[in-house]
């Protein structure tokens, strides 16, 4: 089933595609891979194919929907994604037990998605200072922790670096304000704005450049 919800009003939005695994099927996947994508599948371990799958889906829908298997899709040094046809678009994928989740734009973007589970409060100091925890203010530990991390790394991937280098590089996305699900994010180069989104027991950010407006969210989900 495909469910759509429209969020904001803004003549620019940014679409998310959300892929459950209980979408997935036999006639789907000869819908949305091509030769070329299958080949590659095979060369990827049995345990991420399906994760795999998920993410070439949510991309694939989230440019296009019409011609899915004909998407080609390639990735840069740094691991992001990139549509051959669509070399202007930028385009970022999450996955997180049993879900996954994609965007694409004309302008830099960044997503991530992660499960609400129990973390260890030494994640939070690693990940965030006080400042930016009293910010988010969360009761809950546990979502807490999840929301600060989705937050900063989809701004990681937006920027192209992701947590390669650990806690350098969330030292960096610094958490600078708070307009309800909305974060603005400071880094040194420019600002950010993070729509953080809850989802049965996910926690979805999606970042983009700040510019002092509202942007339009429009999510569909797959499952």
């Amino acid at each position: 089933m495909i469910y759509s919800n429209h969020i904001t009003k803004r003549t620019d939005f940014i679409k998310l595609v959300i892929v459950y695994e209980s979408y997935v099927s036999d006639d789907l996947i000869a819908r949305y891979l091509s030769k070329s994508d299958l080949q590659e599948l095979t060369r990827i371990p049995l345990i991420k194919q399906k994760t795999w799958i998920l993410g070439r889906i949510a991309l694939k829908q989230s440019c296009d929907n019409t011609s899915f298997v004909n998407l080609k899709i390639m990735y840069n040094q740094y691991g992001q994604p990139k549509i051959l046809s669509k070399p202007s678009f930028s385009c970022s994928i999450s996955h997180s037990q049993g879900i996954a989740i994609a965007s694409s734009a004309q302008f830099d973007i960044g997503v991530d998605v992660e499960a609400i589970c129990p973390r260890n409060s030494d994640m939070l100091e690693y990940i965030a200072d006080k400042a930016e925890t009293d910010l988010v203010n969360i009761e809950n530990q546990d979502q807490l922790i999840t929301t600060i991390y989705v937050i900063k790394e989809a701004v990681l991937k937006a920027l192209g670096l992701g947590i390669g280098e650990g806690q350098q590089n969330f030292a960096i996305v610094r958490i600078s304000q708070k307009l309800g699900n909305e974060y603005i994010i400071s880094t040194p180069e420019a600002e950010w704005q993070v729509m953080v989104y809850y989802k049965d027991n996910y926690v979805i950010g999606i970042a983009s450049p700040h510019t002092g407006q509202k942007m339009q969210y429009k999510f569909i989900t797959l499952q």
